[in-house]
């Protein structure tokens, strides 16, 4: 074998190993925005039930203005895509989704919080 074909077979090699990490990081990237965009969609479906629930009359079962009193749906909590907890006052929600994927620095996985106002303002804040 020549050095002209170690030489080749060496950039080769080298040109492999680059293209696998990059295609691992690309991998990596699409799972935390997956988890991401899971634990934001349903913690919207979460914020639509009690949004709901605050307009109601509270002899329809509603909240009459306040969120106090609102329970979600225990269907709409799904453990596949991490955990949703909230915490709930009578003028505001604050909803934390903690996902199943390591997030962006690998040492905590996705945090997503998300905070319900009662003037119709919905702050949205991706930690990791």
């Amino acid at each position: 074998m020549g050095s002209q074909q170690l030489v080749i077979y060496t950039i080769v090699i080298i040109m492999v190993v680059i293209f696998i990490t990059q295609g691992y990081s690309y991998y990596l990237s699409y799972e935390q925005n997956s988890n991401r965009d899971q634990l934001l969609s349903q913690i919207n479906i979460l914020i639509n039930s009690a949004k709901e629930f605050q307009k109601k009359h509270s002899d329809l079962g509603g909240g009459s203005g306040v969120y106090e009193s609102w329970q979600p749906n225990s269907k709409l909590q799904l453990a596949e895509i991490g955990t949703i907890r909230y915490k709930i006052y009578s003028n505001r929600i604050n909803f934390l989704g903690v996902g199943v994927i390591k997030g962006q620095n690998t040492d905590e996985k996705v945090i997503v919080h998300v905070k319900l106002r009662d003037d119709k303002k919905t702050f949205v804040n991706i930690l990791n």
